[in-house]
């Protein structure tokens, strides 16, 4: 048996997911359902993206370590990239679409976006002793990050909210960069410096 759907109205997932319990109960009559075609290739797709994601991951940790000389300020700085997934995850929920592929390689981009963004905040307040010089140092790098975000989202503007034809495909990955990217620049600039001074023991002024 096949189907074909309109993409432009409804996803192959959706379908799926409508269907299965009545799958479902094939199975228990003992019948054997097998899935192919477009679902078959989401499912495999899924398992390389999450592979993929796990090496992206690996490769930024042993990039930071190597140019930190240091285990814990990497593992500050990778801490932000499944916090960051939570406004890609809660842009892609507002806007009413479903997380497709092209969302998901978007979650795996908006990684390496915020790690440069971290790394721009941690590497400037790294040896900070007391939190007014820490607090003065993150100050000095707000404009350069809001600068890096704000180009980044509104270049990705037109695509998030206006999206249309072909387009609409790749709407999914703008919404993950742009809502992600944007989350991700409060977390750069007041989830680092904070973490750094709980995990440093930066000083208060007394």
């Amino acid at each position: 048996m096949t189907a074909r759907v309109d993409s432009n109205k409804v996803l192959a997932t959706e379908v799926m997911e409508k269907i299965r319990p009545l799958l479902g109960t094939f199975e228990n009559e003992g019948l054997k359902v097998i899935i192919k075609g477009e679902e078959k290739e989401n499912a495999q797709m899924k398992r390389e993206m999450t592979q993929a994601a796990l090496i992206a991951v690996f490769l930024i940790f042993i990039s930071l370590v190597w140019m930190f000389n240091s285990l814990v300020l990497p593992l500050i700085i990778v801490s932000t990239i499944p916090l960051s997934i939570v406004g890609a995850l809660i842009g892609t929920y507002v806007m009413g679409i479903n997380l497709t592929m092209p969302g998901v390689m978007g979650l795996i981009g908006l990684a390496g976006v915020v790690v440069n963004d971290g790394l721009i905040m941690l590497s400037f307040i790294k040896g900070s002793k007391d939190d007014a010089k820490l607090m003065e140092k993150a100050g000095q790098r707000l404009r350069p990050i809001l600068l890096t975000s704000v180009t980044t989202v509104l270049g990705l503007f037109t695509m998030i909210f206006f999206a249309s034809g072909q387009a609409l495909i790749l709407q999914p990955m703008a919404i993950s960069l742009g809502f992600g990217i944007a989350w991700a620049t409060v977390l750069n600039l007041y989830y680092v410096p904070l973490v750094y001074a709980v995990i440093y023991k930066v000083k208060r002024d007394s």
